[in-house]
């Protein structure tokens, strides 16, 4: 019966133990879920970063490889003269002419030419590129290039395109209407702001009546950077001899560009980056930085918490000037 009775008692003091905890017990298990919790939305938040930068580095990688394709046709259209003709019947001597007053140096008017720290505005100018100039305030010291080329048209209408040769607004162009300059087409490049957000323009002419059309490319594009090479001394053998700015090249030497070394600094948008620090960044690279940079050449980027990325490539001019 005493048995019994210490058992019921020692039974019933363990139930009374399990019916609750202490306030030490209560105030461990509160810092154990809050850890528990702060990590889990610490990998949340590492997670969904990870995702906006993973998504911005794709989204960047789009937009430059879709600027290198149209810039890459563009340049491999450059300096593409049409010898057969409107109608097929047209001999060499005449093609040599037009080929002249459209390309050599009357009038100043190359294949290919751009301008250091520069932008394009104003109207069409019939006898020269466009109205830019080196240090007219291309934004954060982007340069422009522009490039001409003949168009190709059908054999039975040379005038009509036969969709080989298109500027870089996509419109195919057919043989020039006349043996001047204002009749070839053309394919601007340029960043400027559009709505206080850097943008990628392509400007290009409808011909033949000559008027302007420009139209953005890729948003988001904070610098680009244009540097030529140049083979000196004209060796003919189509590979450049120095790499040279746009300030540092003549007239003469503009129909002996055969390389085009392209860079562009592009940002995401707000919040892509995975911290907000400003970095400096270099859009042609580091082995173009001389002892005293070019404008543009360093780019010092702003800590907005946008992610940035520098892209580059090199683009080989195919025709050459004859």
């Amino acid at each position: 019966m005493a048995r019994s009775l210490r058992q019921h008692c020692a039974k019933t003091a363990r139930q009374t133990v399990q019916l609750g905890v202490t306030l030490i017990e209560l105030l461990v298990a509160l810092a154990l879920t809050g850890v528990v919790t702060i990590a889990c939305i610490a990998l949340y938040t590492s997670s969904v970063q990870s995702y906006r930068t993973v998504d911005g580095n794709q989204e960047l990688q789009m937009k430059a490889r879709f600027a290198f394709e149209i810039m890459g046709q563009a340049a491999r259209n450059a300096g593409f003269q049409d010898r057969v003709g409107r109608l097929g019947s047209i001999d060499d001597k005449e093609a040599a002419s037009i080929v002249g007053s459209v390309f050599k140096p009357a009038g100043a008017v190359f294949a290919v030419k751009g301008f250091d720290n520069s932008k394009v505005t104003g109207g069409q100018v019939a006898d020269k590129f466009f109205d830019g100039a080196n240090g007219s305030g291309g934004h954060n010291s982007s340069d422009s290039m522009v490039i001409r080329y003949f168009g190709s048209g059908i054999r039975s209408n040379g005038g009509t395109a036969d969709g080989s040769m298109v500027d870089c607004k996509g419109t195919a162009h057919g043989y020039p209407f006349s043996n001047t300059a204002a009749d070839i087409p053309v394919s601007m490049f340029y960043v400027e702001l559009n709505q206080n957000e850097p943008e990628l323009y392509c400007v290009s002419i409808e011909l033949p009546s000559g008027s302007r059309t420009r139209i953005p490319l890729i948003q988001g594009v904070e610098t680009i950077q244009f540097m030529y090479g140049v083979d000196v001394g004209n060796t003919e053998t189509k590979y450049p001899t120095r790499w040279m700015t746009a300030s540092d090249i003549t007239d003469s030497q503009w129909p002996l560009v055969r390389w085009i070394r392209v860079g562009m600094v592009i940002r995401g948008s707000p919040g892509s980056a995975a911290s907000e620090e400003a970095e400096t960044l270099y859009p042609l690279g580091k082995e173009f930085i001389g002892s005293t940079p070019t404008p543009g050449h360093v780019f010092v980027a702003p800590a907005d918490g946008r992610l940035r990325r520098t892209y580059s490539t090199v683009l080989q001019i195919r025709s050459t000037v004859q």
